[in-house]
């Protein structure tokens, strides 16, 4: 995601910032949505699928967490796992006692174990 107008963020987040912080102005979400959507999809357009393994590599080399044990809830479970990468069908892919795969919505990160 893209922090926008978030102001300050909590301490456990590392070096969270917004663009308000970066650039001192305050953005219309929408407007901005609408925008980065735009140039999305125009760089899209020009990607061919012989493309598409380099762009899922780059991705992956700069995946959140990438390595690191975490705290995932699905339902009204938590666990700890670790983030090994997101492969070509978008589902992340994470290992602990197996390897797993989530689609997208399917768990929800947690900033600290509840």
């Amino acid at each position: 995601g893209i922090n926008i107008n978030q102001a300050s963020f909590s301490k456990n987040l590392g070096n969270a910032v917004s663009l308000k912080q970066i650039t001192g102005q305050t953005f219309d979400p929408v407007f901005l949505a609408k925008e980065l959507t735009g140039l999305v999809l125009a760089g899209i357009s020009n990607v061919s699928a012989i493309h598409l393994p380099a762009i899922l590599l780059k991705y992956n080399e700069n995946l959140y967490k990438k390595d690191q044990k975490i705290f995932l809830k699905k339902d009204e479970m938590v666990f700890e796992t670790c983030i090994k990468e997101v492969n070509e069908f978008g589902q992340l892919i994470t290992f602990d006692s197996m390897e797993r795969q989530f689609n997208f919505g399917e768990v929800e990160f947690l900033f600290q174990r509840s």
